[in-house]
C-alpha cells in the first residue's frame, strides 16, 4: 500500500492510468455479474429421460451466439439418450477474450441452473476460433 501511494506521488500519470484500468476491470466484472452483456441463450433438453449434460459454446470473434443455434439444435437431436442442455453465452461486443471466459462460463452455469438443470451436472465446452490472415 505504501509503495503504491509512493509511486502514485512520484508518477501521477501512472496512477491515473492504473486507476482507470482498475475501474474498467470493475465495470467488466459488473457487466457479466449483472447481465449487462445480455443473458446467455439457453436451449432446454428435447429429451425427458437419460443422464443430464450441458454443452457450452464459446463463439468465434465477431460471431453472435444466435448463429450457433442451428448447430446446437442439431447436436440435441442426435443425442437422444441424454438430457442435453445447451448454453450460448454472450461476450461483450461478441468478442471472446480469454480472461473473460470464466465470467461468461459462470454466467452460463447460473442461467442453466435457473432454467432447471441440476447443479453438479457435467459440462462440455465447444470453442470456435477463426484463424486470422487466412483466406
Amino acid at each position: 500500500m505504501i509503495l503504491t501511494l509512493g509511486l502514485a506521488w512520484l508518477f501521477p500519470p501512472a496512477a491515473w492510468w492504473s486507476g482507470g484500468l482498475l475501474l474498467l476491470m470493475g465495470v467488466i466484472l459488473l457487466a457479466y455479474r449483472l447481465g449487462w452483456n445480455g443473458e446467455p441463450l439457453v436451449l432446454e433438453p428435447t429429451e425427458a429421460a437419460g443422464p443430464e449434460l450441458a454443452v457450452v459454446f464459446i463463439q468465434g470473434e465477431g460471431i453472435p451466439p444466435e448463429r450457433y443455434r442451428p448447430v446446437a439444435e442439431a447436436i440435441q437431436r442426435h443425442c437422444a439418450s441424454r438430457r442435453l442442455w445447451v448454453a450460448l453465452p454472450r461476450f461483450l461486443g461478441d468478442s471472446p477474450i480469454r480472461r473473460e471466459t470464466p465470467l461468461v462460463v459462470a454466467q452460463a452455469r447460473r442461467a442453466l441452473e435457473q432454467r432447471g438443470m441440476a447443479a453438479g451436472s457435467p459440462y462440455l465446452f465447444v470453442a470456435h476460433a477463426a484463424a486470422r490472415g487466412f483466406h
